[in-house]
């Protein structure tokens, strides 16, 4: 707050500056009104957009001088305790050594899937009851206070003593008591508060979830997943499974009059039945796996993992049993869905929301042994469309995203344009038809037999119920859907959707993700093949429109987005301002997001850097406000995972911006290692880094790089990658030419610039410059943790 003796109002370079620094430091500027008598905006007041202050208004004062006041008002709410009761069973008082006995005496004989999932929840239910019965409680719902134990509380009660004993006499000698209980308090308790919360902070580590929930619970923060306002709760979750539903409905009986997709035929070769699997595949399948549990789970995950020894055989057998006889258990293909909000500040209506399944442990279990198995089969004689980078070994966001930037930078160094439309499409997952899917299975994939009849199992018949705030819904039959939240869902979308790449015309390039698809069309910006150019993608739209209607798939147009990628000379050129796709006319854009990077039509990433300075900004401030009571490994866990993530995600396609964009990235980084080392803004961030052993910005990107490098070197990346990489061959054998063993060709290009930007270009260029104990490296963490003692010596080398 203050006189910053700039002319807010004004719509200067400046200003526009200014603006653009505020909002990439998650800061907010609320003055609207004039502040000087001649009638310009020079006082401002700036907060922290997740600063915690609720700010009612900002208003014009009196004049008390050529300035006027400023008043600003806020409110500060009282955290409202409510109670509830809860039921659960108390686990950590449970004799463990007799349940392990117990379990080890677990014996199910059945032979029949149905029949033995039933003998197994019901004994294990038994044994709970007996080692671990249901209790009942009520519980105060308010903020955790881990380090308010019986010390601090019997420190506290000292502290009230002593201060009443000071208030009723007023003698010295007892406010010196007074005072040294209470100093005495306040030590322990911060000194309690700094440990407890370190050592949470330290065992999330690598999980970002957790970390950020953490933080978000100490900061005050706002519920991240709010409902819609509703006059009866307890109806909510019947109002949300209508709405998710009748959605599904509408769809459908929209697309009813279409013929079903007929999958062509491919000769590959046969899967019929899932082999076994042996204890130890089975042990790390279930290690593997996350550590999370719902209400479906008759054993929470945390303790099933905790006798993972004596559970082992019989949940083998329950695996080999389903996957052997094609039968998929009936009970666990019930999922409780929750609604999760798809983006922080929309408005609260059903439309908003994802419907997330949850499923058993076990189910999910099951669904990975059978994903392992068929994963084997689809590598072994890749099956999969080479541009699809979801759910794949190998392939990321990042590795589709390095991909489709080369092509549009290699377009703008041939002085061509891209022409690029993003599909969007509704509730994809939720209208999968069964039976189609088993076509594309059994005629593209090979999968036949009794695999085939497990599958078809697993997907049919399937119900849900919707849960929301421990409130549920009736249940519901679900026809169509693969579930979201589940382990082989998302792969079955793959292979359903991995037919569109069979339509599209040689002269269109498409990239997918999951349900995210983006066409692109390159040409040369003369009047004629621009319009061709549109026109070949109109005509590739229409063409993946009847794909997706014969598929009993929702394109969404309203949210399906054109853009125009180029130089801004070849795009000078250009006279398309629009697209019609199937009747719908969509407006070119300036700046798309996809992938979650953000894709402005001349590739120099400005949006981009803005929207992550101010996405880790924001992070940052919530990390500030609770510093003092974090060591400093903690405090470097918090920013690396919920700041410095931000800054290095798809930064592989940062390579080559201007200083002046790539130094806004770098000031964040600067203050997160002041943070983290508890150092003034003033102290060098050269030092900051240098002691955390940190590289800049710059060298992040041009390590990522190589990162790729070295999995397309030992073939650890997509094809796609690996494609736009040639060995160097040397046309003569000379003993100099040794030297180009194991580098690769840099293309040849008459102008640099947007050559040296792409992956293909400055790949292996960087790649060549490295030496043979770097590029020889025996694994991935070896080669990185060479590459970064060589960049960390080269940056500090003068330091």
């Amino acid at each position: 707050m203050g006189d910053f003796n700039l002319h807010i109002e004004e719509n200067s370079n400046a200003i526009s500056e200014f603006n653009n620094s505020l909002d990439a430091l998650g800061l907010i500027q609320h003055v609207d009104f004039p502040t000087h008598i001649h009638g310009r905006s020079l006082d401002l007041v700036i907060t922290e957009f997740t600063n915690g202050v609720d700010l009612v208004s900002c208003e014009a004062g009196p004049f008390l001088s050529d300035h006027c006041a400023v008043k600003v008002t806020t409110r500060v709410q009282k955290e409202n305790i409510v109670s509830k009761s809860i039921s659960f069973r108390n686990f950590k008082n449970m004799n463990k050594q007799n349940f392990s006995e117990d379990l080890q005496k677990l014996s199910l004989d059945s032979d029949n899937v149905e029949t033995f999932v039933g003998e197994f929840e019901n004994t294990i239910e038994s044994l709970l009851n007996t080692h671990a019965p249901m209790q009942e409680k009520t519980q105060i719902c308010r903020a955790p206070k881990p380090w308010f134990n019986e010390t601090i509380m019997s420190l506290k009660r000292l502290m009230r003593k002593s201060e009443r004993l000071w208030r009723k006499h007023r003698k010295p000698c007892d406010y010196e008591i007074y005072k040294s209980s209470m100093n005495k308090y306040h030590h322990e308790l911060r000194n309690e508060k700094h440990s407890i919360l370190s050592q949470k902070v330290l065992s999330f580590k690598g999980d970002s979830k957790k970390l950020y929930k953490f933080v978000k619970d100490l900061t005050g923060s706002k519920a991240e997943n709010p409902m819609p306002a509703v006059e009866n709760e307890n109806e909510l979750p019947d109002k949300f499974a209508d709405f998710f539903m009748n959605k599904i409905k509408t769809i459908r009986d929209s697309l009813r009059d279409f013929d079903d997709y007929k999958p062509l035929f491919k000769d590959v070769p046969l899967f019929t039945s899932f082999k076994n699997l042996s204890e130890d595949e089975v042990k790390t399948i279930i290690n593997k796996l996350q550590c999370k549990s719902c209400e479906l789970d008759i054993l929470p995950t945390k303790v099933l993992k905790s006798f993972l020894s004596e559970l082992l055989p019989v949940i083998t057998k329950l695996v080999n049993l389903s996957l052997s006889q094609g039968v998929f258990p009936l009970r666990w293909k019930q999922a409780v869905v929750r609604p999760l909000l798809k983006k922080a500040g929309l408005e609260l209506i059903y439309s908003n929301y994802r419907p997330v399944s949850n499923l058993s442990f076990l189910s999910k279990l099951i669904e990975k042994c059978a994903l392992y198995r068929l994963n084997e089969h689809v590598k072994d004689h890749d099956l999969l469309p080479i541009n699809q980078s979801a759910y794949r070994q190998f392939h990321s966001c990042e590795s589709a995203l390095l991909r489709l930037v080369n092509d549009i930078l290699d377009g703008m160094e041939h002085q061509e344009v891209t022409a690029m439309i993003a599909v969007d499409l509704s509730a994809a997952f939720d209208t999968v038809d069964h039976s189609i899917l088993i076509k594309v299975l059994e005629y593209q994939y090979g999968v036949n037999g009794t695999a085939l009849k497990w599958i078809d199992s697993y997907l049919r018949p399937r119900s849900c119920r919707v849960n929301v705030s421990s409130t549920t819904s009736s249940e519901r039959q679900l026809e169509c859907s693969v579930p979201q939240g589940s382990c082989l869902g998302p792969w079955l979308y793959l292979v359903y959707a991995g037919t569109l790449f069979d339509i599209i015309p040689p002269s269109i390039t498409v990239y997918g993700f999951a349900d995210d698809h983006t066409a692109n069309k390159r040409f040369v910006p003369t009047l004629t093949n621009e319009m061709d150019a549109i026109r070949d993608l109109q005509d590739c739209a229409v063409h993946i429109n009847t794909w997706m209607n014969s598929n009993k798939l929702k394109m969404n147009n309203a949210k399906t987005e054109f853009i125009l990628f180029g130089s801004r000379q070849q795009l000078s050129k250009c006279q398309t301002k629009e697209i019609i796709i199937c009747g719908d006319v969509i407006k070119s854009k300036t700046c798309i997001r996809y992938l979650g990077a953000f894709l402005d039509e001349t590739l120099n990433f400005k949006d981009h850097i803005t929207k992550k300075c101010k996405t880790a900004m924001m992070n940052y401030y919530k990390i500030k406000c609770i510093r003092s009571y974090l060591s400093k490994e903690a405090t470097e866990t918090l920013v690396l995972s919920l700041v410095i993530s931000h800054l290095d995600y798809c930064n592989v396609i940062l390579f080559g911006i201007s200083q002046t964009d790539l130094y806004k990235l770098q000031r964040v980084q600067n203050m997160c290692a002041k943070l983290v080392l508890n150092r003034s803004k003033y102290d060098s961030a050269k030092q900051a880094l240098f002691d955390l052993h940190w590289l800049p910005i710059k060298a992040r990107i041009t390590f990522k790089i190589l990162t790729y490098m070295y999995n397309c070197h030992v073939g650890n990346a997509p094809s796609y990658l690996i494609n736009l990489l040639n060995p160097q061959v040397s046309k003569r054998s000379l003993r100099s030419s040794e030297s180009s063993i194991g580098c690769y060709a840099v293309p040849y290009n008459k102008k640099k610039t947007f050559s040296d930007r792409s992956f293909s270009t400055i790949g292996p260029k960087l790649w060549n410059e490295l030496g043979t104990n770097v590029k020889n490296s025996e694994s991935l963490d070896t080669f990185k943790c060479r590459l970064k003692t060589l960049y960390f010596e080269n940056y500090f080398e003068l330091f």
